[in-house]
């Protein structure tokens, strides 16, 4: 699963890894986006970037509400499941990400975790987009981001892991007119021991916290690190 990741990139940054057209001077930093916040994501309709909020919203949607449910596709079943079956030929999106994180749980028990690119990348989940209109005939914009099978070290948090594209050929190809055979054969966890993680405040878990030293290592206390050993 994917639920919780931040954004600290900058706008030279983007632009040295990516042909982007960047329109804003200053990009917004948020470091725990939710489902139902803003996110930064390219489409396969403008080499822009572009804010999206985050939450796919089905055609057959009634309620927005529904968007909370769908912040996250399993890879194995998008090109059957009717939520998703045209979007995956037809809107595809890149989202943006510098950390994602994960909880380690056991009984009553939790611990968050930040998870980055060995090498501090910047990370390019692989995602859906839709187009939504409520009953006012207001447009909406939304997408969601693909999970797969959990690699090595995710398999520490669960069973579930974001499809992330780590190279720039891989990122092309996803928001390129290629067949769905080609598309689907991308969406496979990434390599073993190209992610490290480390722990962080479980201030995490609120909403409102939103600031840059939220990405610092909480240290465990020595009982801390005795029970997570255990698991």
């Amino acid at each position: 699963m994917c639920q919780r990741f931040s954004f600290s990139i900058s706008r030279e940054k983007l632009k040295r890894q990516f042909s982007l057209n960047i329109k804003a001077a200053e990009l917004q930093y948020s470091y725990n986006i939710a489902v139902g916040q803003n996110a930064y994501i390219v489409d396969n309709q403008s080499n822009e970037l572009k804010i999206m909020r985050w939450g796919f919203l089905p055609y057959w949607a009634k309620d927005e509400q529904i968007g909370l449910n769908y912040a996250n596709a399993a890879a194995e079943s998008i090109s059957t499941q009717d939520s998703f079956r045209m979007a995956v030929r037809r809107q595809r999106c890149l989202v943006f990400a510098d950390s994602f994180y994960e909880w380690r749980r056991q009984g009553r028990q939790s611990q968050p975790y930040r998870v980055l690119l060995e090498d501090n990348g910047i990370l390019v989940f692989a995602g859906l987009w839709c187009e939504w209109q409520n009953e006012k005939n207001e447009t909406q914009q939304r997408f969601t981001i693909l999970t797969t099978q959990a690699n090595a070290e995710m398999r520490l948090f669960g069973t579930r892991m974001p499809v992330i594209l780590k190279t720039a050929n891989e990122q092309q190809v996803w928001l390129s007119d290629a067949p769905l055979a080609t598309i689907l054969d991308m969406l496979k966890p990434l390599n073993d021991s190209a992610l490290r993680y480390y722990p962080v405040a479980k201030e995490i878990e609120n909403l409102d916290v939103n600031y840059p030293e939220i990405h610092r290592q909480a240290e465990l206390s020595e009982e801390e690190i005795e029970f997570w050993k255990n698991y």
